[in-house]
């Protein structure tokens, strides 16, 4: 492969690919109308909907609650516990007090961008994978349980996982075209993708050497725009908390995702009554509050048991992070429990559920290992330039949010962002796999 070319959509490609469009909004309008949260507002949702409300309302970001106000508190306090990505998204459709009609709108909102994620998708992987299998992983996003259930939560899953997938699609363009607006988008969309979940924030440290060394000389002006696209993005946000948010009230979620990831099979002591929250059950756990303390720990608990704990961070974690049932929440696909499983009665949803439930570990498998390939030499003669260069970029992130994730907290809630990525690189391997054979069959044609 040298062609960097895009093969055009005909009629049938672009007519499937609508259908598969019609089908994400229905399997999402089928999760929303079939299920019923048991107070949606609650824990992380909670925080969510007063920050937004405080925002909106009071001009301060904090999560305050209003119990028993019917205005603004009168001595609110800001804080920076929870970045203001998903709060500022909430900014649009919140009114107090909380009521069905607002979940709604968020619910549809929310609707809405896993329908353009799935179109994203596509985009992304359409100069990688050619029009049929890229429209084969959209299909897979549309369908998934974990993204269409992720919609009903006033959590910041979906929201997440469009900038996401946004960010790569402008950095896609970046490195197939070079030209420096793609740089500039790519930077705000990795800083909108940072506010909504932290994680993403230490990405920019690989991507910038990243781009350096595969755009070659006009490598450090591209690492310029995107730094100063991040830095608009992101920058009003770290002058907020360092000159708003009193020190006592900024965020300690890195401090307690590695403090709480420490524990193996997240239990404590081998009581499978904690698992999940073991640090509820250990005694000593308010007493380790700072990072130094928590990684104090870490590091004793290895050197004392070294067996359980290196197999724990090194495949215990990974296996964790990217299983199927939620862990921290009701199962299966659901964070917070419901009144109503749609899953339960509604037949396409059902269908659907079993199907990527088959597939699940396949799927993570082949991705995984696609991810480890696209960095090998084969590859050259497997993908074109900018392809290697894109497959490289989505492996990279990937492979990142494992790496957090063995070092913090492995809860599959987290991987569910990934799933369009997970479902990308899956199909790329059977798609080299072909290009490899039909090349093989090409030479000996020819020799014969």
């Amino acid at each position: 492969m040298n062609s960097n070319e895009i093969t055009p959509l005909t009629l049938k490609a672009l007519t499937v690919l609508m259908v598969t469009l019609v089908l994400a909004a229905v399997v999402r309008i089928g999760a929303i109308e079939g299920s019923q949260v048991i107070a949606p507002l609650r824990a992380d949702a909670t925080d969510y909907y007063f920050y937004a409300l405080n925002l909106k309302e009071c001009g301060t970001y904090s999560r305050q609650d209003w119990t028993g106000d019917t205005g603004c508190p009168t001595q609110i306090k800001a804080d920076s516990q929870r970045s203001p990505g998903y709060p500022l998204f909430l900014t649009f459709f919140v009114d107090f007090p909380p009521s069905n009609a607002m979940i709604k709108r968020i619910q549809y909102a929310q609707l809405v961008l896993g329908v353009f994620t799935v179109f994203l998708t596509f985009l992304l992987f359409r100069p990688i994978l050619g029009n049929w299998p890229s429209i084969g992983a959209a299909a897979m996003v549309a369908i998934s349980p974990h993204l269409a259930a992720s919609g009903v939560y006033v959590l910041t899953e979906t929201l997440f996982t469009f900038l996401l997938l946004a960010w790569l699609w402008a950095s896609m363009h970046l490195l197939r075209s070079g030209h420096s607006a793609w740089a500039f988008v790519s930077g705000l969309l990795l800083g909108g993708a940072a506010l909504t979940r932290p994680t993403m924030l230490y990405f920019i440290l690989l991507l910038l050497p990243f781009l350096i060394f595969v755009i070659g000389s006009k490598g450090w002006l591209k690492s310029v725009l995107v730094v100063a696209g991040f830095l608009i993005a992101y920058g009003p946000w770290v002058l907020y908390t360092a000159t708003q948010v009193p020190a006592d009230n900024n965020s300690s979620l890195a401090r307690d995702t590695v403090h709480k990831g420490m524990y193996a099979n997240l239990i404590y002591q081998n009581d499978p009554e904690t698992y999940g929250f073991p640090n509820r059950a250990d005694p000593t756990w308010r007493e380790r509050t700072t990072m130094g303390a928590v990684l104090d720990e870490v590091v004793r608990r290895v050197v004392d048991d070294p067996s359980t704990y290196v197999r724990w961070y090194l495949l215990g974690k990974p296996m964790m992070f990217l299983s199927w049932s939620i862990i921290v929440g009701m199962g299966d696909v659901w964070i917070y429990p419901l009144f109503v499983n749609p899953y339960d009665f509604d037949p396409l949803l059902r269908v659907t559920h079993g199907l990527m439930y088959l597939l699940h570990w396949p799927l993570v498998g082949m991705a995984l290992l696609t991810c480890l390939f696209v960095w090998t030499p084969v590859v050259d003669s497997l993908l074109a330039s900018s392809e290697r260069l894109i497959t490289r970029l989505i492996s990279l992130v990937c492979l990142y949010f494992l790496c957090v994730h063995v070092v913090g907290t492995p809860l599959p809630r987290y991987s569910i962002p990934l799933r369009p990525i997970i479902f990308g690189m899956a199909l790329l391997a059977p798609v080299m796999i072909w290009r490899w054979t039909h090349r093989r069959k090409t030479i000996n044609d020819a020799l014969d």
